[in-house]
């Protein structure tokens, strides 16, 4: 990716894409993390990283607003590890099931700042580094980011806080187009 031209995330040196089969995905992830400096939005289907874990924790202590989303069916009834250590470290936090109550939020992606994306197929998991052929991707185009960034706060909305499975959520809506 070439040096930012706009903002203050610097995301010179993250690599523009990675396939997993050529190249692990945990140190860009946890680098891009670690550089967020105001606002970070997550979602993701499922999260087995440590070191992605950590750095979440990292940047909520550093002052950085943190919200991560993570599909109903990881987080009841009952969270692995790497989630409840999101969940307990007082991160906002909220899941969702997919369209109709039962499909599955199947998101994967990262915000950073409102200015870079990370997306692709790949969970934040060593199953998708180690033993699935997956792919991530770091985007600037900031038409991409906002669209990416209208869909979080739509699927925040609809979102009950983790923990709270029978707590009140926006009234159901139309995804943003």
């Amino acid at each position: 990716i070439p040096a930012p031209e706009r903002g203050d995330y610097d995301w010179t040196g993250l690599p523009a894409y990675i396939f997993t089969d050529e190249e692990p995905l945990a140190a860009p992830i946890v680098d891009a993390i670690d550089r967020a400096a105001s606002t970070l939005d997550v979602a993701l289907y499922n999260l087995q990283i440590d070191g992605a874990v950590q750095a979440l924790v990292r940047a909520r202590e550093r002052g950085v607003k943190v919200r991560v989303l993570f599909d109903k069916a990881h987080v009841y009834p009952q969270a692995n590890k790497q989630i409840q250590a999101v969940i307990d470290s007082g991160i906002e936090t909220r899941a969702m099931s997919g369209r109709g109550g039962t499909g599955a939020m199947h998101c994967k992606y990262a915000i950073f700042d409102g200015q870079l994306l990370q997306t692709g197929s790949a969970n934040w998991s060593g199953f998708a580094e180690s033993f699935s052929y997956e792919n991530i991707m770091f985007v600037a185009d900031p038409d991409v980011v906002a669209g990416y960034g209208a869909a979080f706060e739509w699927m925040w909305a609809q979102a009950r806080p983790a923990g709270q499975p029978e707590a009140a959520a926006a009234k159901p809506s139309a995804p943003p187009v």
